[in-house]
């Protein structure tokens, strides 16, 4: 496997758990619809690149 990668998988989901620790702890129903916008979006974003083969 690629070095490359896994330093992309480990970075990402470093940073992934950085921005859902800072997001809060609230569970779906204490949530405003932003907030849940903002956390289906983060988790779409750490996704993306493992998924993918190539970021652009």
């Amino acid at each position: 496997m690629d070095t490359y990668k896994i330093l992309q998988t480990v970075s990402v989901v470093i940073i992934g758990g950085l921005l859902l620790r800072v997001a809060g702890r609230k569970s779906l129903a204490q949530m405003t619809v932003a907030e849940t916008v903002v956390m289906i979006s983060i988790g779409s974003l750490l996704v993306q690149p493992l998924a993918e083969e190539s970021l652009l």
